[in-house]
């Protein structure tokens, strides 16, 4: 599965694609990076969104179906978070 890394004001990020869609992002950078034009445009927009440039991603960005609750997970500050 193709994965790239990189650095954010929250913290280091890895970004995973799937079938030409983001299907999740992680903490933490992975050891081996495989990108793509898809992982290169997303990585883009989340730095410009970081800059305060960008407010609404274009990027093909999987969606659970509707009724379906993400999982729940810990950021790096410890603060619970729903994806």
């Amino acid at each position: 599965m193709p994965q790239i890394s990189m650095n954010s004001p929250v913290g280091a990020i890895t970004i995973f694609e799937f079938d030409g869609q983001i299907v999740a992002l992680d903490w933490g950078f992975v050891d081996e990076m495989e990108t793509s034009p898809v992982l290169e445009e997303a990585k883009k927009q989340l730095n410009a969104y970081f800059s305060g440039q960008l407010d609404t991603f274009g990027t093909r960005w999987y969606r659970l179906p509707e009724g379906r609750l993400g999982r729940h997970v810990q950021d790096p500050q410890g603060q619970n978070r729903n994806l």
